[in-house]
Parts: structure tokens; sequence; C-alpha cells
């Protein structure tokens, strides 16, 4: 689905349709689509988002040869899973000029930050163990972890977003750690997960525009 651009700017959105509304209405362009297995795209198997990364590649030549556009001019913005697309596609090519990832998720265990408890290393253990047994079972192999390519997309701006406190707040705060200048990381501690925009509204959208 695509929305086209008033301003000259497009935003390649990974999730959130109400995201994608008010993105629209300030006039940028949006273009969303149904990740691999999910929706009206193909496949029966999600692979957290290791090939996922081609597809952003994809949309981003669609953009690149659209009248309405600035090739210069496109964002990316994804929430979870899609924060997590984002952050690794934006490592990977320079066409995206800006990446918000609101609430990222981990690419393979060494994503996931040091461990402060015990809890923290039976986690780290048990996403270590997770992710070798899908490797053997998709004979595909784990992509570099979120933290090892965060930096390459500096100097292009990140805007980390983490809502709720625990793990999600220490793993946004890990890959603000790891990521080059210009960074910010801006916390939602009163609510869940995703839960940023029905909390802060304003705020919220003031923010990522």
């Amino acid at each position: 689905w695509y929305i086209p651009s008033r301003n000259g700017a497009v935003v390649i959105l990974i999730y959130g349709v109400k995201h994608a509304e008010m993105l629209a209405r300030n006039g940028y362009g949006v273009l969303m689509y149904d990740l691999r297995g999910s929706g009206e795209s193909g496949g029966d198997m999600r692979t957290f988002g290791w090939l996922d990364v081609n597809d952003v590649a994809a949309a981003l030549a669609f953009l690149q040869n659209r009248d309405d556009l600035d090739p210069r001019r496109i964002g990316i913005m994804g929430f979870s899973l899609g924060g997590q697309i984002a952050l690794r596609a934006a490592a990977q090519t320079d066409g995206i000029r800006a990446v918000v990832a609101d609430g990222p998720g981990f690419a393979n265990a060494r994503d996931l930050p040091p461990p402060v408890s015990l809890l923290d290393r039976v986690q780290r253990l048990d996403g270590w163990i997770s992710f070798k047994f899908f490797e053997l079972y998709t004979d595909m192999s784990a992509p570099p972890a979120v933290v090892e390519e965060i930096s390459d997309i500096a100097p292009r701006p990140i805007l980390l977003i983490s809502t709720g406190q625990g793990l999600e707040q220490r793993m946004s705060r890990y890959y603000y750690d790891n990521a080059g200048d210009p960074k910010t990381l801006w916390e939602i501690p009163e609510t869940g997960h995703g839960g940023g925009l029905g909390a802060r509204p304003e705020e919220y959208e003031e923010r990522i525009i």
C-alpha cells in the first residue's frame, strides 16, 4: 500500500496503521507491505526478520523511481520486529536517511544486553538455544546482531523508542549505547510494548514528525 507524498519525503513503515495516518496527515508518503508469511504475502514461516531486510531493499528501489519523491528523503519506521528489521536495513544501505525504531526486537541472542541477574543468564541461554534450533530447522545462518551493525547507520539519525521497563528498556539502552551519533532514546515507562502513541499522542506525533 502506498500513500503518495505531499512534501517530497516518504517513510517505509513496517507495522502500524495509526502511524501511517499520522505520517500522511503531516504530508509524508507512506509505503507499507505485509511481511513474509503474513497477511497477503507468501510463505508459511516467520524468520525473526532474518530475510526481511531483502524486502526493504525492494521497497527502497520502488520508491527511488517515483516522481513525487526526493530519493534523498526516504526514511524507515518499524515497531517491534519491524524495528529490528528497520535498524538492520538502514545499516546495510545508505539509501535510508533516517530511522525510527519503536520497541525494536532482537535478531539473535547476541542482541540481549549483558546479564545482571540469574534470570537474565537463563533467558540468554534460552535465547541462544532457541536461535540455534531455528538455524537447524530452517537451514539458515543467523544474521549479524543489531548491536553489531547499528553503528553503521551513523551519521544518519536514529530515534529509539522504549516503552515499559525491564528487558525492553534495557535492550533499547543497549542498542543506544552501541549506535553512533546522531541518536536519541525516548523512554515511555508508564505504558507497555507499543503503547507510546496511545499514552502520549501529541508528544509522540511531534517527536516522530
